[in-house]
This record gives C-alpha cells, structure tokens and sequence, in this order.
C-alpha cells in the first residue's frame, strides 16, 4: 500500500519485515535523522531478535547527501553507492534501536 501511495519517496528503508523506521527533517541543521528499530521485543523478556543489515535508500533528486553515519548505539562512518535514481548505504544490524543521520 505504501508503495502505492508514495511510489518514489525522498528516504526509504529496505530490510526486514520486522524492521520499523520513522524519519524527520532537522532543517536547521541541513539533515535527516532516520531511527531503525525491531518490532520483535518480547513484552514479558524484554528480549529481542536481532535484525540483519538493512539499506537506506536517499533520492538523488532530493539532493546529495554530504555525509551519512551511525549516530547510535555506535557511531560510525557509513559509505554510499550509486543505485540509479538513488544513493544507498548499508545499516549494520539492528539489535533493538539506532540512529542514522544523513547531512545535506
């Protein structure tokens, strides 16, 4: 349905079904902050399943990211390709949540 809806959006997530994501724009900062999180934490355990690496996809018509990284639970540098219309760049697993930042 979201496909439908919004065919070509500015920022996407590819990963596993039980990857949730929600995205904002600091405009005051000139970026975006993507938060990955896992639908799979037990409410009784508090445990949850790690999820494997996922893809954030950025439309190049949106404009070109200048720098993209891990901000939380581990920062860290992340590399983007050239995927056509969009650049991408690989999100290491997800255990419960975490943070990328995409400066523009």
């Amino acid at each position: 349905l979201l496909d439908e809806l919004a065919p070509k959006p500015p920022v996407k997530v590819e990963g596993e079904a039980r990857l949730e994501s929600t995205f904002f724009e600091q405009q005051s900062k000139n970026r975006i902050i993507v938060h990955l999180f896992t639908s799979t934490v037990d409410n009784l355990s508090g445990e949850a399943s790690p999820l494997k690496p996922a893809k954030i996809l950025i439309r190049k018509d949106v404009r070109a990211p200048r720098n993209v990284y891990s901000a939380w639970p581990n920062k860290m540098d992340l590399k983007l390709q050239d995927k056509g219309e969009y650049w991408e760049t690989a999100v290491p697993e997800t255990k419960i949540h975490q943070i990328v930042v995409i400066e523009r």
